[in-house]
C-alpha cells in the first residue's frame, strides 16, 4: 500500500519539506510518499517513508501533526510513483 500525504501550504511543517525537496508535489503542493500510515494517535499522523539510498532502502519514520496534514490519497497495490493523473517526482 502507498499513501500520498499532501501537507497543508501553510503548515510549518510544509514550508520545512518545501525547503528540503519534499517527495514530489501534488498541484503544487508539497507531499510525501509512504509506505505505511497509522492515523490513530489523537495528534499526529505516524508514517514511514522509504528513501533509496547507494543501493540500499532506508527507513524513515514521522510523526507528522493533523493540521499539517491536507489530505491523503492511499493507493493499493504496486503503482510506483504513479498516484492519480500525474507521476510523482523523484
Amino acid at each position: 500500500m502507498t499513501y500520498l500525504i499532501v501537507l497543508d501550504p501553510q503548515s510549518v511543517t510544509s514550508r520545512c519539506y518545501a525547503s528540503k525537496g519534499p517527495d514530489g508535489t501534488w498541484f503544487g503542493q508539497p507531499c510525501l510518499v509512504c509506505t505505511s500510515m497509522d492515523a490513530s494517535h489523537p495528534l499526529y499522523l505516524a508514517v514511514q517513508r522509504e528513501i533509496p539510498h547507494m543501493g540500499n532502502t532506508l527507513k524513515q519514520r514521522l510523526h507528522i501533526p493533523h493540521e499539517a496534514v491536507a489530505f491523503v490519497i492511499e493507493a493499493g497495490g504496486d503503482q510506483g510513483r504513479q498516484q492519480g493523473f500525474r507521476s510523482i517526482a523523484a
